[in-house]
């Protein structure tokens, strides 16, 4: 006969076992069973895992989630930063279940300087000025 019984949740369970023969004789084992959670959450990025960012406008990073097996959704913590200049920044996602376990994911932000200069095109014609012509359709 086997007396307890081993759960799903992490802990310490405890199974007896005893068994009693014909004589009535009897004897007892114990088996002490422990769950752990052992797996690492799974952190994933919103949005692609580099970005490219123009200089001079403020960067909002678009963030991440994290869930776990057995604790669900977790918070996510980023370090790093997007620095005023241009460069290569490199921000990390982590998050961290009950058990300890964590796992990071990392997103790489380019940023880069402006266009220089003034994109538009004016172009002057029969008498009047326009901003809008699409320089794509002009050759020179």
């Amino acid at each position: 006969m086997t007396t307890g019984s081993v759960g799903r949740d992490a802990g310490t369970y405890t199974l007896t076992y005893t068994a009693t023969d014909a004589a009535g004789n009897r004897a007892t084992a114990t088996r002490t069973v422990i769950v752990a959670d052992t797996r690492p959450p799974v952190v994933t990025l919103v949005g692609p895992a580099t970005l490219n960012h123009e200089q001079g406008r403020p960067y909002t990073d678009p963030g991440a989630s994290a869930t776990d097996s057995v604790d669900g959704s977790l918070p996510v913590v980023m370090t790093g930063s997007v620095g005023a200049g241009v460069g290569t920044y490199l921000l990390t996602f982590t998050a961290t279940d009950r058990a300890g376990n964590s796992a990071s994911a990392t997103r790489t932000v380019i940023v880069q300087a402006p266009p220089s200069g003034d994109d538009r095109i004016i172009a002057y014609g029969a008498g009047s000025i326009s901003d809008t012509i699409n320089p794509a359709s002009y050759r020179c």
